[in-house]
């Protein structure tokens, strides 16, 4: 045998090995992928003829990303069916996707966001996540919707919310869970009055930001996102749910105090923000000296934005941002919680100078969006996250979410992989080439 046949075994091997990974990618399903099993025995008996691109079976498309389940720890418990209907007036603009993937939290844990399958209406995805009930338990719930804008008046939207308990659920129990759904949804706001003033809005639905089940949850996320990058506020809430809260939920205030400051910097990265993490739990439990904070106290219908905004700025590490961004997720949507991102998109998108500071930026973003008071922020936010979305090159409806990582696109997904077989294929014609090339014995 001639030495250079005896250099073309370790090839042949590697082709195996290729081929192996090729099988794999084509199992898991992704944009039109080529069959490398028939394409290989196409190119042997052929030569150089290639197969064109066949589609994967439906099946197997997206499966990574439709794969949503319930956690084993909740799998065995009791599954209680909701209808929306019985606790909501939801309203026949309601969208399940638009409310969910309008804001940054949701990307957060520990929710998980699961778009719709490819073609489907983008309100056939689903959210889950767990809550909690009674101060200290838990329960898993997944919330669909039927009907849409677009099907009415044949449809009208609905929510259907399945709930994984331990036990049965008693009727205040039940309750509790719903209330926090509605408000993380905001099922029962009202935007006429934003889609009037922002009518790019209305065509596609957005108005209703997403928010926490509940004010402590929204607070804390307020805190780990200041003065950090998102993957760093997404590191920290996944690793609060992970080590601090019960079940993968997110920690109540008498969990986090289980805990010394010390011990939360180390085991959830958080920095100078643990000590602020909890003197807030110290707060709301009225330990330690603290004087306890009523939540509730906020929620009041007839608070005024002035009211909520002083008291917050007031507490140990809420800075002005963190305060009004907590008003904004508080309902009053005049509040301003300008930061870096403000004064990039104004540079970027509505021709600031590139001197400009963030005083001078401030001023003109309130002047150009005084336009739609009482509506300011979410005109604002309207417009950044949209830029966002071009950006990313795809609608936050169709973004991937687990609550442990970045968010992905399902189209980042798909050029990924694709660029892996892509990089397969040559190998494969670079290996070929070399077996036909190959001398004779």
């Amino acid at each position: 045998m001639s030495s250079t046949h005896a250099k073309m075994k370790p090839t042949t091997k590697s082709l195996r090995v290729t081929l192996r990974r090729s099988k794999r990618l084509l199992t898991h399903g992704s944009v039109c992928i080529y069959n490398l099993h028939t394409w290989v025995y196409k190119r042997k008996s052929s030569g150089n003829t290639p197969l064109k691109p066949q589609v994967p079976p439906k099946h197997a498309r997206f499966s990574r990303s439709q794969s949503q389940k319930v956690p084993r720890n909740f799998q065995e418990k009791k599954a209680i069916e909701i209808d929306g209907q019985n606790f909501w007036k939801i309203p026949k603009d309601f969208s399940l996707a638009q409310s969910v993937c309008s804001y940054g939290y949701f990307a957060l844990a520990p929710n998980r966001w699961t778009p719709a399958p490819h073609g489907e209406d983008e309100d056939r995805g689903k959210l889950s996540r767990p809550f909690r009930y009674a101060n200290e338990k838990v329960v898993w719930a997944t919330i669909r919707q039927s009907g849409s804008r677009s099907s009415l008046p044949e449809s009208p939207p609905n929510l259907h919310i399945t709930l994984h308990a331990p036990h049965e659920l008693a009727i205040h129990e039940i309750q509790e869970v719903m209330d926090g759904v509605g408000r993380m949804l905001r099922v029962q706001m009202c935007v006429k009055g934003f889609h009037e003033v922002c009518p790019e809005a209305k065509d596609r639905g957005f108005g209703r930001t997403f928010r926490s089940p509940c004010l402590w949850e929204d607070m804390v996320k307020t805190i780990t996102n200041c003065n950090m990058k998102w993957s760093g506020t997404v590191r920290m809430n996944h690793l609060l749910c992970t080590h601090v809260g019960k079940n993968g939920a997110f920690p109540t205030p008498k969990e986090v105090l289980k805990h010394k400051a010390q011990w939360l910097q180390e085991n959830c990265k958080l920095g100078y923000r643990a000590e602020r993490i909890r003197r807030l739990a110290a707060c709301v439990e009225g330990i330690e000296g603290m004087e306890k904070l009523d939540l509730q106290w906020f929620e009041a219908s007839d608070r005024k934005r002035e009211e909520a905004f002083e008291r917050i700025i007031k507490l140990y590490g809420f800075g002005k941002f963190a305060a009004h961004n907590v008003c904004q997720l508080l309902g009053y949507h005049e509040s301003f919680p300008f930061d870096s991102e403000t004064v990039r998109h104004f540079k970027e998108h509505h021709k600031a100078s590139s001197k400009a500071k963030f005083t001078d930026i401030e001023k003109l973003a309130r002047k150009h969006y005084s336009t739609f008071a009482p509506y300011q922020f979410l005109a604002y936010w309207f417009e950044l996250w949209t830029a966002y979305e071009k950006r990313r090159g795809s609608t936050s409806t169709r973004w991937t979410v687990r609550g442990n990582h970045h968010t992905k696109t399902l189209q980042d997904r798909e050029l990924r992989i694709l660029r892996r077989f892509q990089a397969a294929k040559q190998a494969l014609v670079t290996t070929l080439d070399a077996i036909r090339e190959k001398p004779t014995l």
